[in-house]
C-alpha cells in the first residue's frame, strides 16, 4: 500500500526557487512577501521562541485556553509559517471577546511540534495530510500522537507533472519512452511519482531513463540541457518554480486525473484533486487537474473544546479577509477546509463550529 511505503520515506521539503526576473520573480515575491497583517501577528516572535509555558504561566480563560494560544509552524522560511501568521492575525482580531492571543513559534518540524504538544509548550501546529495520517496511525516509529485530532485544513501542494516544450507530452499516456524525474531516492515524492505511474499503467521498463532530481536542477534539466522530458514536482499553488518552467523554455503541465486516480484517493485519503485555474499562472492555456495534499491544522483531544471551536470560528467567519492575507490562501473553500485531508479524527470542538454552520464535510 501507498502508505505503507511512503512513511518510511523523508518529509517533503518546501523548496524555494529564486528565479531571475519577470512573472516568476513576481510570483516568488508574493509567495514568500509577508503582507502587513502578517509581520503584526509576529511581533516579538523571537521572545515568544524562548518562553516556557507552565500550568500557572496565565488565569485560565472562558475558551479554556491559559492566555495564549501557540501555533507550531515549523521553519521560518516554509510556507507553514506564513499561514501559521495568517491564522493568528485573524484570531488576534478577537481576543478580547474569546480571551486569548495567538501566537507562532518557529520550529525544526514535524518532531519538534509533537515534542512541544506533549510538553503543552505548543496548543497546535500545521502539518501536511499525509503526515497527519502517518503521525495518527503510527506509521513512523516514535512519532505516534494517538490523541491527534484534526481542526480544519489549509491551502494545497499539488503534485505536478511538468513536460518538456517539444516532448509532445499531452496527458499521461504519452509517457512511454520518454526521459523521467520522480523526485530524489527515499523521498516521499519519489514513492508517490512511482505509485501514479503505476495506477497509470506504466513499469520501470517503460520509459527511456529515470532520474531523482531536485529543485532547479529539473529547471536545467527541461530547459537548458533537455536531458529530461517530463518531471513530477510537488509545487504549492502559485509556485515560481512552476511559473520559472512554463516562462522559461515553454514548458506544460500535464494532467493527472481520471478514474485510476479517484481510487489512488478513495485507498489513500490524505490525498485530493486539485484543480488549477489557468489563470493561475501566465502562459497556461488551459485548466489543470492533479492530485494534492493539505496543510493542515491540528492538535490533540486536549486543546479544550471551546478554544477549538473559537479557532474555526475565527478562520471560517472572517474567511473572505483570511483569503487576502496571502496567495497561498486565496482559493480556499470552506467545504474542502471541513473535510478534505483529514486523516485523524475532527476535533470535538471544530466539528460543533461545522454543524452550527452547516458546513459540508
Amino acid at each position: 500500500m501507498l502508505q505503507t511505503l511512503i512513511c518510511s520515506a523523508n518529509a517533503h521539503r518546501f523548496a524555494k526557487a529564486t528565479p531571475p526576473s519577470g512573472p516568476a520573480a513576481r510570483v516568488q515575491a508574493q509567495h514568500l512577501a509577508m503582507p502587513l497583517a502578517l509581520c503584526r501577528a509576529f511581533a516579538g516572535l523571537l521572545a515568544l521562541a524562548l518562553l516556557v509555558l507552565t500550568p500557572a504561566a496565565a488565569q485560565q480563560t472562558q475558551s479554556g485556553l491559559r492566555g495564549r494560544l501557540i501555533i507550531g509552524a515549523g521553519p521560518v522560511n516554509g510556507p507553514n509559517y506564513v499561514v501559521g501568521g495568517a491564522i493568528c492575525s485573524i484570531i488576534n482580531q478577537d481576543s478580547a471577546r474569546h480571551g486569548f492571543e495567538c501566537w507562532v513559534m518557529p520550529n525544526n518540524g514535524i518532531r519538534d511540534n509533537i515534542l512541544g504538544m506533549q510538553n503543552g509548550r505548543i496548543s497546535a501546529f500545521l502539518i501536511q495530510s499525509d503526515w497527519q495520517s502517518y503521525i495518527y496511525n503510527g506509521d513512523i516509529p516514535g512519532l505516534r500522537l494517538t490523541t491527534l485530532r484534526h481542526l480544519f485544513s489549509l491551502q494545497s501542494r499539488a503534485i505536478m507533472l511538468v513536460a518538456r516544450a517539444g516532448a509532445n507530452i499531452q496527458d499521461m499516456t504519452d509517457l512511454k519512452d520518454t526521459r523521467i524525474s520522480l523526485g530524489p531516492e527515499d523521498s516521499g515524492q519519489r514513492v508517490l511519482s512511482e505509485a501514479i505511474l503505476r495506477v497509470a499503467g506504466y513499469a520501470q521498463s517503460s520509459f527511456a531513463g529515470t532520474f531523482g532530481l531536485r529543485g532547479q536542477e529539473i529547471y536545467k534539466a527541461l530547459c537548458v540541457d533537455e536531458s529530461i522530458d517530463a518531471a513530477f514536482l510537488p509545487a504549492n499553488v502559485p509556485s515560481a518554480a512552476i511559473q520559472e518552467l512554463i516562462l522559461g523554455c515553454g514548458a506544460s503541465l500535464v494532467p493527472i486525473a481520471g478514474p485510476t486516480f479517484d481510487r489512488l484517493i478513495r485507498d489513500n485519503p490524505y490525498l485530493s484533486e486539485v484543480v488549477i485555474p489557468a489563470t493561475t499562472y501566465e502562459g497556461l492555456e488551459n485548466d489543470i487537474n492533479t492530485l494534492a495534499f493539505s496543510s493542515t491544522i491540528v492538535s490533540t483531544d486536549s486543546l479544550p473544546d471551546e478554544a477549538a471551536y473559537t479557532i474555526t470560528e475565527a478562520v471560517f467567519d472572517n474567511l473572505d479577509a483570511f483569503r487576502e492575507l496571502h496567495p497561498l490562501l486565496g482559493r480556499l473553500d470552506p467545504d474542502k477546509m471541513a473535510g478534505v485531508g483529514a486523516t485523524a479524527p475532527r476535533h470535538v470542538g471544530a466539528e460543533r463550529y461545522f454543524d452550527q454552520a452547516g458546513i459540508t464535510r
